[in-house]
């Protein structure tokens, strides 16, 4: 247990200090030993079935504006989200990570629950190099709409005593790949995790999420 929060130290620290995109590997999630994340809700971006490297927690700035196309055709809309700086996740893999399936080690304090309740994996736009997460849309004709439009697909299993295995395929990685070439030739994919703690009926939408992308190069 040691040598494998070791191993998962030290490829933190690269990742911390800058040493450009990570590369990961073709996995057997069967064989994956990698050690839990210490704390709830903290993630794990595995690498190989034995190095991972932790999740930044990013902070957003939630911003509102109005849409003015549809204003002057009279209709008052809102458009609210979460904005990141930057055009790229502190932790990125290189562009071949879309060829094979992706893992991730989610800590959670219950891992009976459901993920898919859970947790929610959300691609963002990027503009300007900022990272741009739609929350929601108000208008006078639809009144108040979510946004779940770039929702990632993802598959769950239990993983040691309080934590989660996520896989997200290949496929669904390259579902994303392929939705906007112009932002991915240049920035690649960017993605958000959010949560929703529905311990003691609560559902939370903080401004504060973890992040990770897969680069164009």
């Amino acid at each position: 247990m040691l040598m494998k929060r070791i191993r998962t130290i030290c490829v933190a620290l690269c990742a911390l200090f800058g040493f450009g995109v990570m590369n990961a590997q073709v996995m057997d999630a069967s064989k994956i030993a990698v050690a839990e994340p210490e704390f709830d809700m903290d993630a794990l971006l595995l690498l190989n079935e034995t190095e991972a490297v932790p999740l930044q927690i990013e902070n957003s700035t939630v911003r509102s504006t109005y849409d003015m196309a549809v204003a002057l055709v009279g209709v008052d809309q809102m458009n609210t989200y979460h904005q990141f700086s930057g055009g790229q996740s502190p932790i990125t893999l290189a562009k071949e990570a879309f060829n094979h399936d992706l893992y991730l080690i989610i800590r959670w304090s219950d891992n009976r629950l459901n993920p898919n309740r859970l947790i929610q994996i959300m691609s963002v736009e990027i503009k300007k190099n900022r990272r741009i997460y739609n929350v929601m849309k108000t208008s006078d004709l639809e009144g108040v709409k979510l946004s779940n439009q770039n929702l990632v697909n993802f598959t769950a299993a239990k993983y040691g005593e309080s934590s989660y295995l996520i896989k997200i395929s290949s496929d669904e990685l390259k579902r994303y790949r392929e939705n906007n070439k112009k932002e991915m030739n240049k920035f690649g994919k960017q993605f958000i995790i959010r949560f929703n703690d529905t311990r003691e009926g609560r559902v939370t939408d903080t401004e504060a999420f973890l992040t990770f992308g897969i680069s164009s190069k």
